[in-house]
């Protein structure tokens, strides 16, 4: 869901009730839709983000801190040029609508006093961020767009900024109750929220709809009103606006057995108390109800270029397999290459030079009749040692094969994990991680700045999952390779439990014993852990192999997360 007008209201009082006179300390673009203002305040430094994503766009202060490129965007470096240290003087709505107006007072270099305006138009699709001077003239924005793209509403730098076109609507916030009323009284049919949205400034369809219902009507159309229902719904929206006192929620709807986030509401709606939440602040609202969706989409596009470099692998891969797997299918013809140099060198006393083939009995078959073709260039014994080199060369490529086709297999396996390991991640360092190790095998190229120079990843600590059994056992679980070996090679003692998903990808389980005896509760608990951080954790059941710590071994050169265990027992998992 995109932020509503009024919704954006709410936003807008709380950001100028934080940052009026605070100084704009750093600016940032994590993303190519977002741009992070770092705000320098007495008491604590904010975090003010503006997304133009077109599903997530949006103005509000946020507790979520992302890692930036390692070179700024051009707009970026805009934006740092004109407004680092600046002071916010105001924070404006206008009409209602979903643009939000930044008026910024920056000192230049030569010490002049320079006033800004950065505009946010929170639209959908088409939601950009504008800087102008103070004279309306476009410095830049987020996203261009030319004459070729719009006539009437070029954004370019040094063109006079102009609103975006929209219907003729009514500000509900200069709107005296007279006002509401008639608009409400001169309506003669159609949807009552409809009418709301279509003549008022902000105010989306559902939010208008949840507000007729929070007055107490019933009714959905304008034509099934009474004059007093008319009178109290305007009345009530007339006072809502003068008081602009806001109360967020979220509105959550039943899907299954759990609750999901559906939409945010400025007001408390007319709903069961378990079908909503409210919030302190706007700000806090909005977090909430973007930062799973958004860590999820963050994290998906991030791993995705990592996925398609594995995938691409993968097929490669397969290709060789193929290739090997018919090598070793021509075992039959290398044979029949042995018989015919036999059985040339048992005939050669009838073997005459310049013949093209010769039918000998076959001694292998009861003397079955066999015809041999010769290559008519060569001596009868020449013949018989040009079919012992093919033998020999079918035979030798069939052992390469054969060694070969192991190594496949194993890297194949190797890969395929690693794709369960990037479903598996839960953070940017678990994705990290995984690019870190596949950049080391060179699957991956390392990265480079636009200099040229190789980007360092910012080493962390692994981040080891960690849970605590009904029986007060620690369990640690690896999401990715590097996890997988730290936490059985390093962690784990010799009398520790070691657990993993039988025949298919997953994450390495331990149990802490501290030498002492594990309950079955416990080993079902760790158990289902190995079963969810597995590739079929979606299958309904599974069997989860276990065996002490010290019967895991890890051969030398061995892909990371490769082991091998011997003294195991096996547990069924079921959903």
């Amino acid at each position: 869901m995109t932020i509503d007008g009024l919704t954006l209201s709410a936003c807008v009082k709380e950001l100028n009730s934080t940052l009026i006179n605070s100084r704009i300390d750093k600016i940032n673009q994590p993303e190519a839709h977002e741009i992070v203002l770092s705000i320098r305040l007495r008491a604590s430094n904010k975090l003010v983000i503006i997304s133009t994503d077109a599903q997530r766009c949006r103005v509000h202060i946020t507790d979520v801190k992302k890692p930036n490129p390692i070179d700024a965007p051009m707009f970026c470096m805009l934006l740092r040029k004109h407004l680092t240290g600046g002071r916010i003087k105001s924070v404006y709505q206008v009409n209602s609508d979903r643009i939000v107006v930044f008026e910024i007072e920056s000192m230049s270099e030569l010490y002049e006093v320079n006033s800004y305006k950065l505009i946010c138009e929170i639209m959908g699709r088409q939601s950009n961020v504008i800087l102008t001077n103070e004279q309306g003239i476009i410095i830049d924005s987020l996203r261009r767009v030319g004459i070729s793209q719009s006539m009437t509403r070029p954004l370019l730098p040094n063109i006079e900024y102009q609103l975006p076109p929209t219907a003729k609507k009514i500000d509900p916030k200069v709107c005296a109750y007279e006002d509401f009323l008639s608009v409400l009284s001169k309506a003669a049919q159609g949807r009552a929220d409809r009418l709301l949205s279509d003549s008022f400034y902000g105010i989306a369809p559902v939010i208008a709809g949840l507000f007729i219902e929070k007055t107490g009507i019933d009714m959905t159309h304008i034509e099934e009103f009474t004059p007093s229902e008319k009178e109290l719904l305007a009345k009530s929206l007339y006072e809502f606006y003068k008081s602009e006192q806001f109360t967020p929620c979220i509105i959550y709807e039943e899907v299954g057995d759990r609750l999901s986030p559906k939409l945010m509401c400025p007001f408390v709606p007319a709903l069961p108390e378990r079908l909503y939440r409210r919030f302190a602040s706007p700000s806090e609202m909005l977090n909430e109800f973007y930062s799973k969706t958004e860590k999820e989409e963050f994290i998906k596009n991030k791993s995705a270029t990592i996925r398609n470099t594995i995938k691409r692998h993968i097929e490669r891969l397969y290709r060789k397999k193929a290739i090997h797997e018919e090598t070793i299918s021509k075992e039959q013809a290398a044979e029949r290459y042995r018989l015919f140099g036999e059985l040339i060198t048992a005939n050669l006393y009838q073997i005459k030079a310049g013949q093209a083939s010769i039918i000998v009995p076959n001694y292998y078959t009861e003397n079955e009749p066999v015809e041999i073709p010769f290559d008519v260039t060569l001596t009868p014994v020449q013949n018989a040692n040009r079919y012992y080199k093919l033998y020999n060369k079918a035979k030798t490529a069939k052992e390469n094969a054969i060694k070969m086709l192991k190594e496949v297999d194993e890297e194949l396996e190797y890969l395929t994990n690693q794709l369960n390991n990037i479903d598996m991640a839960e953070s940017l360092d678990e994705i990290r991680e995984i690019h870190d190790e596949l950049a080391e095998l060179n699957y991956i190229r390392p990265q480079k700045t636009k200099s040229g120079k190789l980007i360092r990843q910012q080493r962390s600590e692994l981040n080891i999952h960690r849970e605590i059994s009904p029986d007060g056992f620690a369990v640690l679980v690896g999401k990715n390779n590097k996890q997988n070996d730290y936490i059985t090679q390093r962690l784990a003692k010799p009398n520790d439990i070691w657990l993993h998903i039988k025949d298919f990808p997953g994450g390495h389980v331990v149990i802490q014993t501290n030498d002492s005896e594990v309950p079955d509760t416990t080993l079902e608990f760790a158990a289902r852990l190995a079963y969810k951080y597995s590739s079929q954790k979606n299958s309904g059941q599974a069997f989860i192999d276990y065996t002490l710590r010290k019967y895991v071994k890890k051969p030398s050169n061995a892909l990371p997360g490769k082991v091998y265990y011997t003294n195991y027992k096996t547990i069924l998992i079921k959903e």
